[in-house]
C-alpha cells in the first residue's frame, strides 16, 4: 500500500471567543504525527483552579462582598469563571487526563500509535486528543478506516473524562463507533475521589490495538452482504418510525419523508457512498454520512462533531443502525 501523504491542518478562531482550535493530521508514518510537546504547551494555556464566589451585599456599612456557601467558582488562569460547581469537584487538568494516557499509549504501541488530532473548545474549557494506528484497515482494496482512541474531558464541568474507541472513515472524515460495544467509552466524573481512577483509562486504550482486526473481520461481512434499497428504508423505518400525517403531525411527517428522501439521495449518488451501494457496509456509510455532515449546522461544524464524538452520540446512533442492518 503506498504511503498516505494527506494532511489536513485547521485553525478557527475568534478574538472574541476560541470556538474551536483543532490540529488534524493522517499520514502512515508516526513521524508525522502531532507531538506529545505540541499538545503540552497547548494545554498549559487552559488550566484551572477553585474560586470562591461572592454575591454584593448593601447594609448600615456600606457596599460589601459576602462569600456564597456550598458553590465554588471553575476559573482559568486568567482568571475567567467558566462554571459554578459544587466544593466537591475535582478538577481533571488535561495534562494529567489526557496527555498522559495517550503518551502512554504511544508507548504501548511503540512506534504503531500517533497522535493525529487534538484540540481546545468553549473557551478551553472543553478538550480532546485523538490517537490513531500508523496503520489503517483497508476494507475492499479502497476504503481506509483508521481505529483511532478519543480522549475527551473538560474544565469547566461539564464533560466527564472520556476515553472511546471508534474508527476514522478517511475517505469521507465519517467518524465511526467501536463495533465491540463493551470497548466503546470509559466514563470517570469529577467526583472528590476521581483523580485517583484516572489511570483506569490507560489500561483500556490497549483495547485500540485489537479494534483493527475486528474491524476487518466485521467490515469485510458487511462490504460482502448484498443489500437492497428496500432493506436501507426499512432500516430507517425501523429507526425512526413515520408519524402519522394527522393535524400538527403533518410537519413532522414532512420532515421524516425529506430525511428519507436524503438517505436515499446520500446512498444513491454522494460519491463517499455510492462506490459501496448494494452491500451492508454501504448502507451503514448513509446512514453515518448522513448524520455527520448532513443537516444545517448554526457554528463550527467540527466543533459539533467533537461534541457527538465526546459525548457518545455517535455510538449511540451508530449502534442502533449496526444492528438495525444485521438483523434486515
Amino acid at each position: 500500500m503506498a504511503p498516505m501523504t494527506q494532511t489536513h491542518d485547521t485553525t478557527a478562531t475568534s478574538t472574541a471567543t476560541l470556538e474551536l482550535q483543532v490540529v488534524f493530521k493522517t499520514a502512515k508514518d508516526s513521524s508525522s504525527g502531532i507531538s506529545p510537546d505540541e499538545v503540552r504547551s497547548a494545554f498549559a494555556e487552559a488550566r484551572f483552579s477553585k474560586v470562591p464566589l461572592y454575591t454584593v451585599r448593601l447594609d448600615e456599612d456600606g457596599v460589601g462582598y459576602t462569600e456564597i456557601p456550598d458553590s465554588i467558582g471553575i476559573a482559568k488562569d486568567n482568571g475567567r469563571v467558566l462554571n459554578v460547581v459544587s466544593p466537591g469537584y475535582a478538577i481533571h487538568q488535561y495534562e494529567q487526563s489526557l496527555l498522559d494516557p495517550a503518551q502512554e499509549l504511544l508507548q504501548v504501541a511503540d512506534g504503531d500509535a500517533y497522535i493525529q488530532a487534538y484540540g481546545l473548545t468553549n473557551w478551553g474549557g472543553r478538550a480532546f486528543i485523538s490517537v490513531g494506528l500508523t496503520e489503517p484497515v483497508v476494507l475492499g482494496g479502497y476504503d481506509i478506516i483508521n481505529p483511532y482512541a478519543f480522549l475527551s474531558g473538560s474544565g469547566d464541568g461539564s464533560w466527564a473524562t472520556t476515553q472511546r474507541i471508534g474508527n476514522f472513515r478517511m475517505f469521507c472524515t465519517n467518524q465511526l463507533t467501536s463495533f465491540q460495544r463493551s470497548r466503546a467509552a470509559v466514563k470517570i466524573r469529577h467526583t472528590s475521589k476521581s483523580v485517583d481512577r484516572l489511570p483506569l483509562i490507560n489500561a483500556t486504550l490497549i483495547g485500540l490495538i485489537t479494534e483493527a482486526s475486528e474491524l476487518r473481520t466485521i467490515g469485510e461481512r458487511l462490504m460482502s452482504t448484498p443489500f437492497t434499497e428496500r432493506q436501507l428504508l426499512s432500516v430507517h423505518s425501523r429507526l425512526t418510525p413515520e408519524p402519522e400525517a394527522t393535524g400538527e403531525n403533518k410537519a413532522a411527517c414532512t420532515r421524516w419523508q425529506n430525511r428519507r428522501d436524503e438517505l436515499l439521495q446520500c446512498y444513491r449518488f454522494d460519491p463517499r457512498v455510492s462506490p459501496l451501494k448494494g452491500s451492508a457496509w454501504g448502507a451503514y456509510q448513509a446512514f453515518s454520512t448522513l448524520n455527520i455532515h448532513g443537516g444545517n449546522v448554526r457554528r463550527n461544524r467540527d466543533a459539533r462533531t467533537v461534541e457527538m464524538v465526546a459525548s457518545g452520540k455517535i455510538a449511540t446512533y451508530d449502534h442502533k443502525v449496526l444492528r438495525l442492518i444485521e438483523s434486515s
